[in-house]
């Protein structure tokens, strides 16, 4: 879940607050993850949305993440390379600069 070479404080706690996942939770989460079928709700969002994926990702891959922003009529896509499933925590001044980024310039832009 994570890409080669990630490691900080943030990926330690992404990894204990993983490994503290009861299985029970775990199934629950990847048991709703496949049966969701959300093209309909997706379609209906009207809002900027930020769709962000770590280029090693093999859960939110970055290929499906562009595919869903043609559902979303405001979203804006960005591949954060060297980070995977957890790019908030692996590269996370460049997922927080693209966030910020997003908010300034779609959600609240200068007035």
């Amino acid at each position: 879940m994570f890409a080669p070479g990630s490691a900080g404080t943030m990926v330690d706690l992404v990894k204990e607050v993983a490994l503290g996942t009861s299985a029970d939770t775990f199934i629950a989460a990847i048991t709703a993850i496949v049966n969701y079928e959300g093209v309909d709700t997706l379609q209906k969002v009207k809002v900027p949305t930020l769709l962000l994926a770590g280029a090693h990702d093999k859960v939110g891959r970055p290929d499906g993440m562009e595919k869903i922003k043609t559902f979303i009529p405001q979203a804006d896509f960005v591949c954060i390379p060297d980070a995977a499933h957890y790019a908030f925590a692996e590269q996370h001044a460049l997922f927080n600069q693209h966030l910020i980024d997003f908010l300034r310039t779609r959600v609240a832009p200068a007035r």
